[in-house]
């Protein structure tokens, strides 16, 4: 069952990650290694299916075929149909999410559960470690890390950037600072919760 909401001007779609691969076109299914999980391949058809309700939502229907860049960019969807589009999409144990909007948003999805205190070193730096602490979420680490994670895909890099490269800080309740060193930007943010799950969202950068 899918559930569609408007958020900024875009779409965002959240069900449980489930479907047939049939579903998907042949440019898609290409995508999936034949050696995937069941799991794996439950995720990929459910966050496809996800952004492709997420794009007919927006824009109505049409063929929309979710690629996947290579090379610089490599992971990001890339979005052909009937309207210039841009899709995010993140799945994890079952549940699927996706937005599609004209102009480029990211999101990632997370449970709600206190992130360990590894990762949390190993993710934020110190100053973002302090920024989040002070910034009044509940779970303030979790939501820190669903940031970043946006802001990767936001950035269109590669998930195996280092993490402490791309920082990620408060800065009012409905925005952030996604900072590197070649580029600061603050972005809309808000989260969104959906039983036991967390869902942050980036949207295109906020006026001057």
């Amino acid at each position: 069952m899918l559930r569609t909401l408007a958020v900024g001007g875009h779409a965002l779609v959240l069900g449980h990650g489930e479907g047939s691969l049939d579903a998907l076109h042949a440019r898609e299914r290409s995508l999936l290694s034949p050696r995937a999980t069941v799991a794996r391949a439950r995720d990929f058809v459910g966050g496809r299916l996800a952004a492709k309700a997420a794009l007919a939502a927006r824009f109505g229907a049409g063929e929309w075929i979710i690629e996947r860049a290579t090379g610089e960019h490599e992971g990001a969807p890339i979005v052909h149909g009937p309207a210039q589009a841009s899709v995010s999409i993140s799945h994890t144990d079952g549940f699927a999410i996706a937005i599609a909007g004209p102009a480029p948003a990211a999101i990632d999805l997370v449970k709600l559960e206190p992130l360990p205190e590894s990762l949390c070193e190993e993710a934020f730096t110190s100053a973002e470690r302090r920024a989040w602490a002070l910034s009044g979420e509940p779970l303030a680490m979790t939501v820190a890390f669903a940031a970043k994670e946006a802001a990767l895909k936001w950035l269109r890099v590669g998930m195996g950037t280092p993490l402490h490269s791309v920082r990620v800080m408060p800065r009012r309740y409905d925005a952030i600072d996604v900072e590197t060193d070649a580029l600061r930007a603050t972005l809309r943010a808000c989260t969104l919760t959906h039983d036991a799950w967390l869902a942050f969202v980036l949207l295109e950068r906020s006026p001057s």
